[in-house]
């Protein structure tokens, strides 16, 4: 803002900075961490656009809130191992084998529940061991397919 000072024959101009205040930032201050779960699925920049705010005040209403990371990425690797647990159920045979892959996705659910509730919330260690091991089998999966199509096109 310019203030213009008239003194005599001479002009000054005086330059002062005042704090801006949005509507969207005290709009942003209502918001609880139930309004916010259902976003939770989505990248962070992605909920900014659907709540019409931006990146660096939703990050700073969350840390208000008490979470410091957006909890879209774990949230995503749950539904992940979900998904190739779920894969793996349908190919199992033996009734020991699935009732522990049964028992290993009722506690992935409780799990993503209790994340979606508690953001900052740490994996448990048989949660991130069920993870590692699911990388390692995708992972022996994509090298098994790539192997078998590099000597299908030699032949």
């Amino acid at each position: 803002m310019e203030i213009i000072l008239h003194d005599g024959n001479s002009t000054t101009k005086e330059t002062t900075r005042q704090k801006r205040r949005y509507t969207k930032d005290r709009l942003i201050q209502s918001y609880s961490r139930e309004d916010m779960k259902p976003y939770f699925k989505m990248p962070i920049t992605e909920a900014a656009k659907e709540l019409d705010v931006g990146v660096t005040l939703l990050k700073k209403r969350c840390r208000e809130l008490g979470f410091s990371r957006w909890p879209h990425r774990k949230l995503t690797s749950i539904d992940g191992i979900i998904t190739n647990l779920k894969d793996h159920l349908g190919k199992m045979k033996g009734e020991t084998n699935r009732s522990n892959l049964m028992n290993a996705l009722e506690i992935l659910e409780a799990e993503k529940k209790m994340i979606e509730e508690f953001p900052d919330l740490e994996f448990r260690d048989t949660t991130k061991r069920l993870r590692q091991a699911c990388f390692k089998a995708n992972y022996k999966r994509r090298k098994l397919l790539s192997s078998m199509s590099t000597t299908s096109s030699v032949s």
